[in-house]
């Protein structure tokens, strides 16, 4: 179970990529952009971390309802 709550982490993080408030992971996107990568894997990476936090967050979720 501990590791579902560490793929639960990649949640935060994907929307911090894509959301980010102030332009504050700018600086991050930017710099993966410089390394070659184009911005629109960038997005889909980020997207890609928010479904992997769901999808753990939902397993967490039907272990701890499916154990009544």
């Amino acid at each position: 179970m501990s590791f579902y709550f560490f793929l639960l982490l990649f949640l935060p993080i994907g929307v911090f990529v894509l959301w980010s408030p102030n332009g504050m992971a700018d600086r991050y996107k930017g710099e993966l952009v410089r390394l070659g990568l184009p911005g629109a894997l960038v997005t889909l990476m980020a997207v890609g971390w928010m479904l992997v936090g769901a999808a753990a967050f939902f397993v967490i979720v039907r272990g701890f309802v499916g154990t009544r």
